[in-house]
């Protein structure tokens, strides 16, 4: 179970700051070019998490804690608070600590490394990539962006059925997502306490050591 929680919340990669008021564009088209055009300028991000999954056979929601990181061009870690676990995700798959039976179930979920390579565009301001994978729409939600992705490829369908993901003023960063998965569970992250471009984003992937699975 830790492995598809953690595996998900990469999915949306993301990261914090406040909403803002003013309506920031008008159609799909504008407002990804709002976040493109900002998002280009990002090396790196770091960011504590609060992540809540919602099961349809349990009554309370399972609350996770931990820090996030991303390092262009498509490095992400995600670290558990408790019990403590370290994911980290690049273009060589993904990369776990030796936990009993956190590999096989990585392993099944091994289609979400090629799709989470593609959504690290969100992260650089590269949408293409995003929407070759992703039907995309994006609105102003209050003073944020609110970009819907839906996967194109079956076999991702069978695992959700799509992604919302806010970006906040004043610098168009990943604050929220929220992940409706395909057999009726959800998976909410907020973010908080960011760094972008500064020494602690770019120190936060050199943090923990890396394990290959």
């Amino acid at each position: 179970m830790w492995a598809t929680r953690i595996a998900l919340a990469v999915v949306a990669v993301v990261v914090a700051g406040g909403r803002a008021a003013a309506a920031p564009c008008a159609g799909t088209d504008a407002c990804l070019q709002l976040i493109e055009a900002s998002q280009r300028t990002t090396r790196a991000l770091c960011a504590r998490f609060e992540q809540t999954k919602h099961l349809s056979l349990l009554a309370e929601p399972l609350v996770t804690r931990g820090q996030f990181a991303f390092r262009e061009p498509d490095q992400v870690l995600w670290r558990v608070d408790e019990p403590a676990i370290t994911v980290r995700i690049d273009r060589n798959g993904i990369h776990l600590p030796d936990v009993p039976g956190l590999k096989d179930e990585v392993a099944a979920l091994a289609p979400f490394s090629a799709m989470m390579r593609q959504l690290s565009g969100l992260f650089t301001g590269s949408l293409n990539a995003v929407r070759t994978t992703f039907e995309v729409t994006a609105a102003p939600d209050g003073g944020a962006i609110r970009i819907h992705l839906v996967p194109r490829d079956p076999q991702w369908q069978r695992m959700f059925r799509s992604i919302d993901v806010w970006f906040a003023q004043p610098e168009w960063i990943v604050t929220a997502l929220h992940i409706d998965e395909a057999l009726g569970d959800s998976l909410d992250i907020q973010f908080s306490d960011l760094h972008r471009n500064d020494a602690v984003a770019n120190a936060a992937l050199d943090a923990a050591p890396l394990h290959h699975d």
